[in-house]
């Protein structure tokens, strides 16, 4: 095959993704800045921004956990450098990127039916949420958050032991890390870290 013609076909392929990051991109400028104005909890928009990096980095970087975490790392070092909307720019934005992603900013997740996969998903993107209401424990002065994560993390990690996770076929620390990492990526079908959080309690409750 010519060099010119494979070299386009290669760009006619990567395109969709590149464009999906940029998408994805432009969605966290406009959520940071309507965010700022919205009477909504810093924890639910900290996790609509991590849904749209998520989706971001899963453009480029597919479903292998350690591309899909490291591109996610470089692209959140590059939030503060972000173009800054105006607010009624990013108003616009903001509902078209509900058009475009719109589990982002649903308030409820609907986790898988299988039992296992919801529980896996559930302790894949929990502790991302217990950091955050850590983090903003500071802020609030609220310790009961982090509290509430925590506690329901301990509940799903003791239903998830190794016997568990061997009766499903995941008995190496190989196989578990790339379950975990399907997860991370299926995520993104279903909602937001907080909103799959919030669900994960009504699981616990089950």
């Amino acid at each position: 095959m010519p060099m010119m013609l494979a070299m386009a076909l290669f760009a006619q392929t990567a395109a969709p993704q590149n464009e999906t990051e940029a998408e994805a991109m432009k969605c966290v400028e406009a959520v940071v800045e309507v965010n700022q104005t919205e009477s909504i909890s810093r924890m639910r928009a900290n996790a609509e921004t991590v849904y749209y990096l998520m989706q971001a980095a899963h453009a480029t970087a597919g479903d292998d956990p350690d591309a899909l975490f490291a591109r996610f790392e470089e692209l959140s070092v590059k939030l503060d450098d972000l173009p800054k909307p105006s607010p009624a720019q990013a108003e616009a934005q903001a509902r078209q990127c509900d058009v475009r992603f719109p589990l982002a900013r649903k308030e409820l997740a609907t986790l898988p039916a299988d039992r296992f996969k919801a529980e896996v998903m559930c302790i894949t993107v929990l502790p991302m949420v217990e950091d955050f209401a850590t983090g903003l424990q500071e802020q609030n002065h609220d310790a009961a958050e982090p509290l509430r994560w925590k506690r329901l993390i301990g509940i799903l990690n003791s239903r998830l032991e190794d016997d568990v996770m061997g009766s499903h076929g995941y008995t190496s620390y190989e196989q578990k890390s790339a379950l975990i990492g399907a997860q991370f990526s299926a995520s993104l079908q279903v909602g937001n870290i907080y909103a799959i959080a919030r669900a994960c309690e009504i699981l616990e409750k089950d």
